[in-house]
């Protein structure tokens, strides 16, 4: 059975898609089979590993058309993300669109991570309902914490009714750097407002943009980037 990770928050520029990209990076690296679905229209996971936002992918697999994901790097491919995830047909599907796509499909990958995008409640809910735990990155700004708040309280709202959805859930101090005043009351901030909720930094390191920015995974561009350590406590912890 595929680890089904959805990762996402409703604030854009917290780093979901860096993070999304760095631990298809860290699982493949492991050897592992990596898939991709990008749900944002504007695919930015897509383009930062390589792909072509706009190509044939999770839109035509939440419409029912038989799709291939693209083979983006050894051990990853992709569903690419783009616009036409903002068609009629698209945000006319029930929550449970993209499970049943994905049931249907019997794709065969030991990790699956699920790229939400920040401003559609409808993409992000069909990423949601699909996967059995949620990474949500947020950085020390209230937007980010408040859209944070918002997808935690559909995570347990669909828990509490015994509906299809994350079982687990981490949020991930995204993008942080500690010469910061902010960032480094934001773990105390958190704790604070979700007691209890496991919490994972992923530091600001500019290994990860240039990675991105050369279109390739993060551990075949600098296998010594600071974040690694870090992704590796994040992705022990999926693998609980």
């Amino acid at each position: 059975m595929s680890l089904m990770i959805a990762i996402g928050c409703r604030k854009g520029g917290v780093g979901k898609s860096a993070l999304s990209a760095s631990l298809a990076s860290h699982f493949a690296h492991q050897g592992r089979r990596v898939l991709i679905i990008d749900l944002d229209p504007q695919g930015n996971v897509t383009f930062g590993l390589g792909g072509e936002p706009g190509a044939t992918g999770s839109a035509e697999l939440l419409k029912g058309v038989s799709v291939s994901p693209v083979e983006l790097h050894e051990g990853i491919d992709i569903l690419p993300g783009g616009p036409e995830l903002n068609s009629v047909e698209v945000s006319s599907l029930e929550p449970e669109g993209l499970k049943d796509a994905l049931r249907a499909r019997k794709l065969k990958y030991d990790v699956v991570i699920c790229d939400l995008p920040p401003y559609s409640e409808h993409l992000e809910r069909l990423g949601l309902v699909a996967c059995k735990v949620a990474l949500i990155p947020v950085v020390a700004h209230p937007f980010a914490i408040s859209g944070a708040a918002r997808i935690l309280e559909l995570i347990d709202h669909r828990k509490r009714a015994r509906r299809a959805g994350p079982k687990r859930y981490a949020l991930i101090q995204s993008m942080t750097d500690m010469r910061r005043s902010l960032d480094k009351s934001l773990a105390e901030s958190l704790e604070e407002l979700f007691p209890g909720t496991p919490c994972f930094n992923f530091r600001q390191d500019i290994s990860v943009a240039y990675a991105l920015s050369e279109q390739t995974p993060l551990h075949s561009f600098d296998k010594r980037a600071k974040v690694i350590t870090e992704l590796e406590e994040i992705g022990a912890w999926l693998d609980g």
